[in-house]
């Protein structure tokens, strides 16, 4: 006789545990992408270091309020040293210290609502015109005046006049200085005699090239020790010479307008105003800088005879 002997069946195993930092979600919102899922369920283990923070359950390693608390904090810190120094005042005045805070108060507002109100007059830097146009109603809007360009070669009182001396003083020495950006050798030189403001046989001057090339510095420079007032054979001035710059020269456009708003009105011979050296990509920069440093502009109303003749 055959005996047979059958095996128990095997225990089934049970089914491990699901961790805690595993992320379940339901079946329907599988194939949707992430930042459509509604029904997702995160559980995150306190054991994973990564995930371990301190900002109020946030999961960052930073606290994303910080810059606007440092911003409430020092608001607090001005507010607190203004109401000390206005205690301060009352007491050696004999004022009544809430009354004046009260003026304080509203007259901050009023000088935010001034400031909303100018502005809002204003032409917006984002309307789809080029720059030049942009300047002509941001002027009428600011000093009332409507402003023609005109060219340079008809201005001829407006212009210095170069002399030989000057035009001997452009040596190769200063002006391989200025090409290398050699801002050290090129005060060196001033200091030993060196005459800055001269000019090559074609009117030329070390401000147009230093414009040109987008030389700061030398600029901010050469700005204290030359004429501004300068133009080449062409026409062109140091501002046409700052935007023909492949990138926006901000800053040193920034230190022209401040010392002579009335070059943004010359052009060049051919009838070019600084702002047709400028590339079309880079209009929308220089509509937000004319808005931007448009108090320079305010200059014009004494400048509006030569404007308008």
């Amino acid at each position: 006789m055959i005996l047979f002997t059958v095996a128990a069946p095997l225990e089934r195993k049970e089914l491990a545990q699901v961790p805690t930092d595993t992320v379940q979600t339901n079946k329907s919102n599988r194939e949707e992408p992430p930042h459509k899922r509604s029904n997702s369920k995160i559980t995150i283990s306190p054991s994973n270091s990564r995930t371990k923070h301190a900002f109020g359950g946030s999961g960052l390693s930073f606290d994303p309020m910080a810059r606007y608390k440092k911003k409430e904090n020092r608001e607090q810190h001005v507010n607190r040293r203004r109401r000390i120094s206005l205690q301060s005042s009352c007491n050696a005045e004999g004022c009544d210290p809430v009354a004046a805070a009260t003026a304080v108060a509203f007259g901050d507002i009023r000088s935010e609502l001034q400031l909303e109100k100018d502005t809002t007059d204003l032409p917006d830097p984002k309307e789809n015109i080029s720059p030049e146009e942009y300047l002509k109603k941001l002027v009428k809007a600011m000093c009332g005046i409507e402003v023609e360009a005109k060219k340079a070669r008809s201005l001829t009182d407006f212009f210095c006049k170069v002399s030989d001396d000057q035009i001997e003083a452009y040596t190769v020495t200063v002006v391989s200085a200025v090409r290398n950006n050699d801002f050290e050798t090129l005060k060196k030189l001033h200091e030993e005699g060196q005459v800055l403001n001269c000019f090559n046989r074609f009117g030329e001057s070390l401000l147009h090239m230093c414009c040109r090339r987008g030389f700061e510095d030398m600029v901010d420079y050469l700005l204290d020790h030359v004429d501004i007032r300068v133009c080449d054979d062409n026409g062109r001035t140091v501002l046409h010479d700052a935007c023909w710059n492949p990138s926006p020269q901000l800053k040193i456009c920034g230190r022209i307008m401040e010392r002579e708003p009335t070059l943004f009105f010359i052009c060049d011979n051919r009838g070019c105003s600084p702002f047709q050296y400028a590339r079309p990509e880079h209009y929308e920069i220089w509509k937000q800088f004319l808005f931007d440093n448009r108090d320079f502009l305010k200059a014009l109303k004494n400048e509006e005879a030569f404007l308008a003749s």
